[in-house]
């Protein structure tokens, strides 16, 4: 028996957001009195508007200056994170930790847990990006979140809307089989999960749910390149750096969604 139609049209619509939207209100608030920054922007599911949790964890870039990738006078970049720390930790009641590359707010009442992420933006060859530094691993890491938005919104538009209603039903089969231990939480980051959907091609995004989620397993079946870029359209999704995606882990969580489509339960 496969997924029901019902259960699919349910996956593909989006969490509600209120309190994540006054989250978000809040701590952009603080950090920009607090901090100099050039930019604040959402990115992660929230900012991309492929949540499927009501009041999802939010990610806030905070884009900062004074700081620098090289030997400038400006400050080095590894310290941006220990200042922004400094700046706003206990700012009207709101108390921050420390973490690897972010620094993390735990949530409360009517506020959901969010992670900031001070960075710089810079470029790359020619690409507008930014960069932030891994405490844990000693190095700078570069993103494109600018990319990754911008990408995911042409394609929805190409797709009638229908891409991120994809995305949606695939995070959701993901978060089913992690609730029936048939696969960990690590396995698919919501992230990769993403960047997967975004690489099947547009015309197979044409029809109602149950339309959409077929052909886009299917093609993921028969998809064969080990090549494939992230949504940014700059990575290269699998690989053995940290912020890629194993072809292992790919492959277990493509066996479980095969599973989830065949022997619903």
């Amino acid at each position: 028996m496969s997924i029901p139609y019902e259960v699919l049209v349910s996956w593909s619509k989006p969490g509600k957001n209120e309190v994540s939207k006054q989250t978000y209100g809040i701590l952009s608030d603080i950090i920009t009195k607090n901090v100099d920054v050039s930019k604040i922007r959402l990115q992660g599911s929230y900012g991309n508007s492929t949540n499927v949790k009501d009041n999802s964890d939010i990610d806030i870039l905070a884009m900062c200056r004074g700081f620098s990738i090289d030997n400038s006078r400006m400050y080095p970049i590894r310290d941006l994170k220990y200042h922004v720390y400094r700046s706003i930790n206990g700012k009207e009641g709101y108390i921050f930790s420390i973490g690897s590359k972010t620094i993390k707010y735990r949530g409360g009442t009517n506020r959901v847990p969010a992670d900031i992420v001070p960075c710089v933006e810079c470029r790359v060859g020619r690409e507008e990006a930014i960069a932030l530094y891994d405490e844990k691993r000693n190095k700078i890491i570069y993103n494109y979140p600018m990319q990754h938005i911008e990408n995911g919104e042409s394609k929805s538009g190409f797709t009638d809307g229908n891409f991120k209603k994809a995305v949606r039903m695939f995070k959701n089969a993901r978060n089913k089989l992690v609730d029936m231990g048939r696969i960990q939480e690590s396995v698919a980051p919501s992230y990769f999960v993403e960047c997967y959907v975004y690489n099947a091609p547009n015309d197979l995004f044409k029809g109602n749910e149950e339309d959409v989620f077929f052909k886009v397993i299917s093609w993921m079946c028969n998809d064969q390149n080990t090549y494939l870029k992230c949504q940014n359209g700059i990575d290269y999704l699998y690989g053995t750096d940290s912020t890629q995606w194993s072809v292992a882990n790919k492959t277990i969580f493509l066996n479980g969604l095969i599973d989830l489509w065949n022997k619903w339960r």
